[in-house]
Parts: structure tokens; C-alpha cells; sequence
């Protein structure tokens, strides 16, 4: 089972300065469990996070190839290549438990 990311709102005043990274990584765990194609006021929304920042780091995923707008460019969903690197975590998880039956 996956952990929750904590959005920034939930972090104590000690860590109210969440990194890039953790606000990148709930972005991507929101559009990841999301069933269909967010848009950036959802994605806003749902991180706790200003839609310009929301937007900005949704352009840098989008560059990289992590998450992709739908066909009309208003909303954001996986891309390919975050579905595969979903899938061969899942498969590599698999070959582990695999793995600690044989040694057990």
C-alpha cells in the first residue's frame, strides 16, 4: 500500500516550507490516483498549493514527459512514461516478494 504524501497545509510551521520535490511528488500522486484528467484548478485545489506554482511545476512534469495535457490542453493526466515506471515498480516489487519466499 501506498503512503500518503502530506500536503503542505498539513505540515507543521517547523516544515511549512515544503521542497520542490515534495510539492512535485503530490502533484504527481494526485493526477497518479486521480481516474480521469484533472485541471489546474483541481490539481490547486486538491495540493493546497498557489495555481501559479500548481501551474509551473505542471509545465516542468509536462516538459519531462511525466504527465501530459488531454487533447484540448486544459487538463492533466499520466503520461506513458509515468504508467511504465508504475509498472515496472509494481514488477520489481513482485520479483522481491518472489525473491524472500525462495531465501525463507
Amino acid at each position: 500500500m501506498l503512503s500518503r504524501i502530506t500536503p503542505p497545509s498539513e505540515i507543521s510551521e517547523e516544515s511549512a516550507k515544503s521542497s520542490m520535490a515534495e510539492k512535485v511528488l503530490l502533484i504527481l500522486e494526485t493526477i497518479a490516483n486521480s481516474e480521469f484528467p484533472l485541471t489546474l484548478e483541481t490539481i490547486s485545489t486538491s495540493t493546497n498549493l498557489a495555481k501559479p506554482t500548481a501551474f509551473r511545476l505542471l509545465n516542468t512534469l509536462v516538459a519531462q514527459g511525466f504527465i501530459e495535457r488531454d487533447p484540448n490542453g486544459r487538463r492533466f493526466q499520466p503520461s506513458a512514461k509515468l504508467r511504465i515506471m508504475g509498472i515496472r515498480s509494481e514488477e520489481h516489487t513482485s520479483e522481491l516478494q518472489s525473491l524472500r519466499h525462495l531465501v525463507c
